[in-house]
């Protein structure tokens, strides 16, 4: 919690790369440095299958969103907002549907086995109003843009990396981009990263 109000207090964009830690770390053993009891980020053993379950139709960062949502960050510091980068979006309409239904079936495990305080919105409402999402070449995904929110999306070349289309990035986004709206397509392309990241601060200052 003093990271997230550190970085409300400093105006400073928090992003992750397409996932913080990973379960992986529960079943290789790897749990010495973390706390044996439930902690707001449900980094033990104890929480790892709610945690599972409630995320298991959401790939890569989805797993973190899901983590801040169950333990109540979003409650605590509802300015809070962060960028996960590099997840595709495609999948993203399907995790707000699954994350809201298994969440309702599980959430007494929990409230009652883990400690955690009831959510007082539908975990999907928190996702589409705390995160933004980096993809790159990801057609689907742009024509589902209007159930994940045009303004929780981010295209990036993701250069020099092997996902990078470069030197072809304005064709892989014409080829995205069929149909969308200008205003939308700025949006995707530019405008949501400049307002995320406080770019026209920046370049005013």
């Amino acid at each position: 919690d003093r990271f997230w109000a550190a970085s409300l207090d400093l105006e400073m964009p928090v992003t992750i790369h397409v996932q913080i830690g990973s379960h992986q770390y529960y079943k290789d053993g790897l749990m010495g440095q973390y706390p044996k009891k439930p902690g707001p980020m449900a980094m033990n053993p104890h929480v790892t299958d709610f945690i599972k379950r409630c995320a298991r139709y959401a790939i890569s960062g989805g797993y973190n969103s899901t983590q801040m949502v169950l333990s109540g960050v979003f409650d605590r510091f509802p300015k809070l907002r962060v960028f996960i980068a590099e997840t595709q979006i495609g999948w993203i309409p399907n995790y707000y549907d699954q994350f809201d239904d298994l969440h309702a079936r599980l959430h007494h495990v929990g409230e009652q086995e883990l400690g955690l305080a009831p959510l007082s919105r539908k975990p999907s409402e928190y996702v589409r109003d705390h995160f933004l999402w980096g993809f790159m070449r990801n057609p689907v995904g742009v024509r589902m843009r209007h159930e994940i929110g045009v303004e929780n999306i981010m295209w990036s070349s993701d250069f020099p990396h092997s996902e990078c289309d470069w030197p072809h990035s304005l064709d892989v986004i014409d080829e995205a981009m069929v149909g969308v709206p200008d205003d939308e397509r700025y949006k995707i392309v530019a405008g949501n990263a400049i307002d995320f990241f406080h770019l026209d601060a920046i370049k005013s200052n």
